[in-house]
């Protein structure tokens, strides 16, 4: 048996038991897993994994069993790995960031420039998940940190840091009615077809939460994973979109104009994730200080 092994069933269930998706996480190539996985069936001579048609569907008993003792033994190598004190003054190594294209594209991208000029002999990763993979690739130890806006469900189990909230606005071509609307209401968006990201997105569960509370029902005319594909189809005339504030760049976007929206739907909590029994080496703490300032002390 290999550690390899256990990782990659760890990273077929952690990306919703896709082998392709696990591949392109792990940067290896898919018959590559198969492979692998197969071995370990037959070493330990019961299947993991459940196959319906060519499908993977989840876990046998035996894969559920031996899930959790993957997690565990790669959880505690990681541990033994980070375990030296001189691990608080290094300055060189690797750190994997799971985030979504959000935190990736804007929010991080001053963040990540100063902090490679500062630690030049760290090799950074970058994971882009949704909020669940983030979670997930912390708690298997495929990733270091993980940030996203994902909460609710994270306390006790994660450790925790909290980042600047994240405004959220309107966004529309310059000259869109919608500039005129004021004072900007749920109603008067309802008129419009709008694009948000996707429900399983704290911004598209956002977005959802505050028509229903409000007994509305919006327009909904596209969903996506990913705020720059909204805007394109937002500059193409398919209507107006709901994305964090961060995401609208003047210097970028100057077809397009954004109105705050954060009466509406609220700002958008960013958490910065590790698993509790980490050691934080000393660049991946300066990392989260600058991620979540001041919060380190607290975590």
């Amino acid at each position: 048996m290999r550690l390899e092994q256990l990782k990659f069933l760890c990273a077929i269930v952690d990306n919703g038991f896709s082998i392709t998706r696990a591949a392109e996480a792990l940067h290896i190539s898919q018959p590559g897993i198969s492979k692998q996985i197969n071995s370990l069936e037959l070493e330990l001579g019961a299947e993991l994994l459940v196959r319906v048609g060519g499908r993977i569907v989840g876990l046998t008993g035996a894969g559920h069993t031996t899930l959790a003792v993957a997690r565990r033994v790669l959880l505690e190598i990681n541990d033994l790995v980070h375990s030296d004190q001189s691990l608080k003054d290094q300055t060189s190594g690797r750190l994997t960031i799971a985030t979504t294209h959000t935190h990736a594209r804007y929010a991080l991208l001053p963040i990540i420039k100063d902090f490679r000029q500062a630690y030049p002999l760290v090799h950074l990763h970058l994971l882009q998940a949704n909020p669940a993979q983030v979670i997930g690739a912390i708690a298997s130890g495929t990733a270091d940190v993980g940030i996203t806006s994902a909460e609710g469900e994270l306390e006790g189990e994660l450790r925790i840091f909290r980042g600047r909230d994240l405004a959220r606005s309107v966004i529309a071509p310059i000259g869109h009615p919608v500039f005129r609307e004021t004072p900007l209401t749920l109603k008067r968006l309802s008129s419009h077809p709008l694009l948000t990201l996707d429900a399983s997105f704290p911004g598209g569960h956002a977005v959802h939460v505050a028509f229903e509370r409000a007994g509305i029902e919006p327009n909904i005319a596209m969903t996506a994973i990913d705020a720059d594909v909204i805007k394109a189809y937002v500059r193409v005339g398919l209507g107006i979109a709901v994305l964090p504030t961060i995401t609208f760049e003047r210097t970028v976007d100057p077809a397009l104009d954004a109105i705050d929206a954060t009466h509406l739907f609220g700002s958008a909590p960013v958490v910065i994730l590790t698993r509790p029994e980490t050691r934080l080496s000393g660049y991946m703490a300066d990392f989260i200080n600058r991620v979540a300032p001041g919060q380190l002390a607290n975590g």
